[in-house]
């Protein structure tokens, strides 16, 4: 039976859903699950370690599926797999298009940077939620290799953005919602026919702060729906007809 719930809230569509599923098949935990608002553990000796290995695996896998299916994947953090760990995807420096591993990541702000541009932050863990906010242009990126040697890099523009939201904001048990509820930041809501015109605008170091105006994505996503999908309340799942 299907729940009821605020007419004022966002209800899924069939497309909706069907993307939801198709999440849920490449590994991708619900919305609610407690790991995603849970600080991750850090990892202790990291070379030659198992579980990194193994989970380093897990988060390619599903970054391969995703983007085969047209999802634009800048980066992935383990507790979006349901991992409680210290290890993420994010872009990798020198080679287009391919992921670095960064183990016990953190970041290590430059005093003087700019904000950059507004950006459509989006989850995949975020209900089809996104929340345009700005970070800084510039920053250093801590941590380790999956092999556990030291990684220190200087961040910028589209490289800056995705560490924050990886590695600064989801290991520390944050989705965008929760920066925008924070910082009483509107909540969009982004249809399944605005998939493309997303990708278009934030795909990459060449897609980055290219278009000086967002899409016109004004689709109010309601901060109190956004706290029900943290607690597991509104669940996507629930709206799938017998």
């Amino acid at each position: 039976m299907k729940k009821s719930y605020p007419t004022h809230w966002r209800q899924p569509t069939p497309e909706t859903l069907k993307q939801h599923l198709i999440g849920k098949e490449q590994g991708l935990i619900p919305a609610g699950a407690p790991e995603l608002s849970a600080p991750t553990d850090l990892v202790s000796d990291i070379e030659g370690n198992r579980e990194v290995i193994r989970i380093d695996a897990k988060l390619r896998s599903v970054t391969e599926g995703m983007r085969a299916k047209g999802y634009p994947v800048a980066g992935l953090d383990a507790t979006q797999i349901g991992e409680s760990v210290r290890v993420a995807l994010v872009p990798h420096p020198t080679e287009k298009g391919q992921m670095l591993t960064v183990v016990n990541g953190y970041i290590e702000d430059h005093p003087d940077a700019p904000l950059g541009p507004l950006v459509p932050h989006g989850c995949h863990s975020g209900n089809e939620t996104f929340v345009k906010l700005q970070v800084s242009e510039s920053h250093t990126l801590h941590g380790y290799d999956i092999h556990g040697e030291p990684i220190e890099l200087e961040r910028t523009g589209f490289y800056a953005v995705v560490d924050r939201h990886e590695i600064e904001w989801h290991e520390q048990g944050m989705r965008a919602g929760d920066i925008a509820v924070e910082n009483n930041v509107q909540i969009d809501w982004r249809p399944p026919e605005d998939k493309q015109s997303y990708r278009d605008f934030f795909d990459g170091p060449d897609g980055y702060g290219q278009n000086p105006h967002l899409p016109d994505w004004e689709k109010v996503y309601p901060p109190d729906q956004w706290q029900a999908v943290k607690t597991g309340e509104f669940v996507l799942m629930n709206f799938i007809s017998e």
